[in-house]
């Protein structure tokens, strides 16, 4: 997920990220997110205006769906974030279609 522009300093987000991502993370008991990477992007013209970029893995598209739509710890962080954005985020959805080996 690509946040738009954010008008403070991007760590005010990152401890709002680290509790959905780590105390809440759990679904039948089990974690479903695998990982998270959270970071400020670079100052160039490829950030089209973004300003921090968050990358998360799941086990299953399920998981996915599950983070999105049922997760009250990303019901919470959605609520937080979409008061410090200028515009709407930018978010994708890929599956890695490299070889296991690269």
């Amino acid at each position: 997920m690509l946040l738009p522009y954010l008008p403070f300093y991007h760590h005010h987000l990152l401890p709002s990220i680290q509790v959905s991502n780590e105390k809440r993370n759990k679904k039948d008991g089990k974690p479903y997110i695998l990982d998270c990477k959270v970071g400020p992007t670079f100052t160039d013209a490829r950030n089209q205006g973004f300003t921090l970029a968050v990358e998360s893995t799941y086990a299953s598209k399920e998981d996915m769906d599950y983070y999105d739509n049922e997760c009250e710890a990303h019901a919470a962080l959605k609520a937080v974030v979409k008061t410090k954005v200028t515009g709407p985020a930018m978010v994708l959805f890929f599956e890695n279609g490299l070889p296991d080996a690269m």
